[in-house]
Order: structure tokens, then sequence, then C-alpha cells
């Protein structure tokens, strides 16, 4: 990584319960953002190299692999207090809303339609439908 501009990544891990919101794991270090990736979903894949890492930060990375997180990149150091983290925080095995949302949509479809149709363009043309009768409701 020599020659290229090093960057300060902060995670911390989004497993605690909400009672708790800062979980005691956590790790700073020096990174490099290599890519940048959009997923299908909107979502973004970020790979990030760093240096070699002592011992007990390399275990630290490890045991927190699977993990959801929330993250800070910056290119100078972060203070805790500076981070400002959402007070929603998913558990690792608990899904988000809208994952929730379309898992019932397929339990739905499933039934409804036995195969019969494409899951992901009806779907798609689902929460158009859900998202203009919100619109429609608006007071002008």
């Amino acid at each position: 990584m020599s020659g290229a501009k090093i960057k300060k990544i902060t995670c911390r891990a989004a497993k605690s319960a909400l009672k708790n919101k800062y979980m005691a794991k956590q790790i700073q270090m020096q990174v490099m953002l290599d890519e940048t990736k959009t997923l299908k979903d909107g979502g973004c894949r970020l790979k990030l190299d760093t240096q070699e890492l002592p011992e007990n930060e390399l275990a630290t990375l490890f045991s927190l692999r699977g993990g959801q997180f929330w993250c800070c990149l910056s290119e100078v150091v972060v203070k805790q207090e500076d981070l400002k983290i959402p007070e929603y925080i998913t558990e690792k095995d608990e899904k988000s809303p809208s994952k929730k949302l379309k898992d019932r949509m397929f339990v739905y479809f499933k039934e409804e339609y036995k195969g019969t149709k494409n899951f992901n363009q009806w779907y798609d043309n689902a929460l158009d439908e859900i998202g203009l009768t919100y619109l429609s409701r608006i007071k002008k």
C-alpha cells in the first residue's frame, strides 16, 4: 500500500442489545479502500485492505466476522464522542423490516400464484403499487 492515501476506519459492532448501545469489541485501524461495488438491493460492498496487523487486532477482527456494524470512514482519527450512531440497531440474526416484508410477500406470492409468475417481477410491481397507494393519500 505504499504511496496510497491511508484513511482511518472505525467499526462498531451492532450486535449489542438496545440497552447497551456500544459493544466492548471494537477495532480501529488504518485501511485502504480498494474497491466499491453496488449490490442488486441498492447496498454497497466495500473491499478494505490493511497493513500487517498485530495478532491481538487480527484476533479481534476475525472474532467480528459475520457481524453487522456501524462503520465510519474518515481521513483522521475519530473519537467515540464524534460518532453519530443511530438508536435503531438490529441484532445479527434479526431481519431488517424490509427483509421481513419481502419474506411475508413471498409467502403470499407462493400461495397465490403457485409458480405461475416470476417473484422478482411481481415483487417490483407490488412495491410500486404500495408506494403509489401511499402517495395517493397525500392531501393536496
